[in-house]
């Protein structure tokens, strides 16, 4: 529930500065080290015998892939903070036959064998990501198809093959991190790279790749244990944007457990249009994000709330935060409890 600053009693938001270290209770390892080191990746360029070539060449697969500044590689260099790398190398294309009945595991397969032909050591590749051919996608309605935690094969239709948003989206989903999600959509928080969605008439935003937010960055064990503060008193609190670099003392997150939430918690984060993050949406930008998650590997975060200043989310046991005011790198959030039920139940998410 969003509510305005002055609807709220004084005495719900008289409370103390907190000091910002991390408490006990910050999870950062708690299921991180899932995207941690150098991934390889060999992208694999289909095409079937006769037919007509792909609409990404290899070299602007290997641009977009691994060498461009804003490459897909450099994507997860920045988005982990510099703990993750990708690496790789493309090769192709090969020709396969999209036999009746053919699926995507059928055309792994057939590659896989025509690049081992090729003399092509696939054992080296810890992924591998199949361009299909045109014939694969008569209509642009399936983008792609990965799969979550621990899977080494993806997909991609010839009509896409040129937008690094999907890619980063699906080896997300290879490397163990679930969509980044709304109440109302499955995709439905744009903030994150983990959410969203491709038009197909709009090439424009095929290559926007914003930051994870801050629940897929402890997912993924980027965000350290120091950064992730968990609050169980009231307190304001200045939280730096999920995009800046961490650094001794300084918080990009609050952990809090609400009362009737189960197993899930409250992640408190900041987001600003900074590096790959520069293309967020106005209603991200210098905003307090609220987002439900229960800590498993492979779980959906919800985005319930951005809060501008003077904005607060309230819950139906009292907890609220509020945005009080915030800069080019950091908000100024107040957290209080027991100001007495202020919504509905909890709302549920896709």
């Amino acid at each position: 529930m969003f509510t305005a600053l002055n609807q709220i009693a004084a005495a719900a938001i008289a409370v103390a500065i907190v000091a910002v270290t991390s408490l006990s209770g910050g999870i950062g390892a708690q299921v991180g080290g899932a995207m941690i080191g150098n991934r390889t990746v060999v992208v694999i360029s289909l095409r079937t015998p006769g037919g007509p070539p792909s609409r990404c060449s290899n070299a602007a697969l290997s641009s977009m892939y691994f060498t461009d500044a804003r490459s897909v590689s450099a994507y997860f260099a920045e988005n982990s903070y510099g703990a993750m790398s990708v690496s790789g190398a493309v090769t192709g294309p090969y020709e396969i036959r999209l036999e009746p009945g053919w699926t995507p595991t059928s055309v792994a397969d057939a590659a896989d064998a025509a690049a081992t032909a090729a003399r092509v050591n696939l054992s080296l590749y810890s992924q591998k990501v199949y361009v299909l051919p045109k014939e694969a996608d008569p209509t642009p309605i399936q983008s792609a198809w990965g799969g979550r935690g621990g899977r080494s094969r993806l997909w991609i239709r010839d009509y896409w093959c040129s937008s690094k948003w999907l890619v980063a989206h699906e080896l997300g989903h290879n490397f163990g991190v679930n969509h980044a999600s709304t109440p109302a959509d499955e995709y439905g928080d744009f903030s994150s790279s983990m959410g969203g969605r491709l038009d197909h008439a709009d090439p424009s935003m095929w290559n926007n790749m914003p930051h994870f937010n801050a629940p897929g960055k402890i997912a993924a064990g980027w965000l350290p244990v120091s950064a992730v503060q968990a609050v169980i008193n009231g307190g304001s609190f200045r939280v730096a944007s999920v995009e800046t670099v961490p650094a001794p003392g300084q918080i990009q997150a609050l952990k809090i457990k609400a009362e009737g939430e189960g197993t899930d918690h409250y992640y408190i984060s900041y987001r600003q249009p900074l590096g790959f993050s520069a293309a967020l949406t106005p209603q991200y930008v210098g905003t307090t994000s609220v987002t439900r998650w229960n800590g498993a590997n492979g779980a959906k975060t919800c985005l319930l709330a951005n809060l501008a200043d003077g904005q607060a989310f309230a819950d139906a046991s009292g907890f609220m935060v509020a945005q009080r005011s915030h800069d080019a790198s950091h908000a100024l959030v107040t957290v209080t409890f027991g100001t007495g039920p202020l919504s509905s139940a909890r709302v549920p998410c896709p």
